[in-house]
């Protein structure tokens, strides 16, 4: 994805690899089995931590993940999107100002934890100090809230973060495509857009599905590497297709069941 300006159009949103996402949280029980899906999907390699728990994840030498311990070993994996901000306890205090809630961390605590929350329609995120500098096959390349009361969500954010949300007409709905804040740097286009918000569906919501974040990452063919995926032993959630604005993408679960999406643009 490009890094010097968000392509976007009236209709659809755009993508890119943006300074405003850290690097991903992946809360997993099993950090061993789950370095080995990524190294062998992505080609990322898992680096535990030098002390305490967790540990990150690299491509060649940027960081493009990071890993914490799971709260309950039992329960399946998860990933948490992380967001960068310049100073990490004003924005904790702006965050919890907005109502978003802290996370507990696990026991002795974790890098990345202390600065985890919920926000008010349960989708659960965090802050990082430093963005993502990865770029193509096996980085991030969007990140994308599944909400259950978008209107709450848009407030939130702009309130906690000081994001823009733009509307525009989405597959017979709305998505909000998030931005930064006027004044702050934009692309060509006065838009620097870095997430985005979609409705969820009251079919999925009546199953009980929560309001949630969803990485989006980038892989050289959607279909090669959905082949590859279930191979590993993942579970595929959403079959490949054509998004407008995003590409070719489909949504899968690891092995240890932390759900993300693949991405050709």
């Amino acid at each position: 994805m490009a890094t010097t300006g968000a392509r976007h159009t009236t209709d659809q949103p755009s993508v890119r690899t943006p300074p405003v996402l850290a690097p991903p949280i992946l809360c997993s029980s099993e950090p061993a089995a789950s370095g080995a899906f990524y190294a062998a999907l992505l080609g990322w390699r898992h680096e535990p931590a030098a002390t305490g728990p967790g540990g990150l994840f690299r491509l060649a030498e940027e960081v493009v993940a990071r890993w914490i311990p799971a709260d309950d070993r039992d329960a399946a994996a998860t990933w948490l999107p992380a967001f960068a901000v310049r100073d990490t306890s004003a924005a904790v205090r702006r965050v919890r100002a907005a109502g978003g809630t802290p996370l507990p961390g696990p026991p002795g605590g974790s890098p990345g934890r202390s600065t985890a929350f919920t926000d008010p329609t349960g989708a659960r995120f965090a802050l990082g100090a430093q963005p993502t500098l990865a770029d193509g096959p096996g980085s991030l390349g969007w990140t994308e809230l599944f909400s259950t009361d978008t209107a709450a969500a848009k407030a939130f954010y702009r309130s906690a973060l000081g994001w823009r949300g733009q509307d525009i007409p989405f597959e017979g709905g709305t998505y909000t495509v998030l931005t930064r804040a006027a004044g702050s740097p934009t692309g060509a286009d006065g838009l620097d857009g870095h997430a985005g918000i979609r409705q969820l569906h009251p079919a999925e919501a009546a199953t009980g599905l929560r309001s949630h974040w969803l990485p989006y990452l980038e892989v050289k063919e959607v279909d090669q590497a959905v082949a590859d995926a279930l191979g590993l032993g993942a579970t595929l959630r959403t079959p490949a297709r054509h998004t407008p604005g995003l590409g070719r993408c489909a949504r899968l679960a690891d092995p240890q069941g932390a759900e993300f999406a693949v991405l050709t643009g």
